[in-house]
């Protein structure tokens, strides 16, 4: 029984990993806002948040980005483009703190939520919000 929980488990974990690199292939600019999210939340998880602080701006600029890029047909929808207006604003508030040296919590808060909204971006291109 273990094992083929633990089957399950693979298989889903490998057909979720396969759909997401799917989604960054055809949408490289959401590919490149995952690269900078990733390096960020993923040291701010461990209380690390000097590759935030040095890269809330670069997360600013690849957001914008990724809010003027042309949307994949497949994954163009009113839901999706307020998901990208939802980060857009997310991140400018994110990195208005950074700027004001927030206290650390502030920030961990902030970029957790703005991780949220990404993953309710991937997931919306996949038909349903991640969490």
């Amino acid at each position: 029984m273990k094992t083929l929980i633990m089957s399950f488990l693979l298989v889903v974990g490998i057909n979720i990993h396969s759909f997401s690199q799917d989604v960054f292939n055809q949408w490289p600019k959401l590919n490149a806002f995952h690269e900078i999210m990733s390096e960020t939340f993923h040291a701010s998880e461990t209380g690390n948040l000097k590759p935030l602080k040095q890269k809330s701006g670069a997360l600013v600029k690849t957001a914008n980005e990724l809010k003027k890029s042309k949307i994949p047909l497949a994954y163009n929808s009113p839901q999706i483009r307020n998901s990208i207006n939802k980060l857009n604003i997310e991140i400018t508030e994110l990195n208005q703190l950074v700027k004001n040296k927030a206290a650390d919590e502030k920030l961990i808060k902030k970029i957790s939520e703005l991780h949220n909204v990404f993953h309710e971006v991937v997931g919306l291109c996949k038909g349903k919000p991640q969490k």
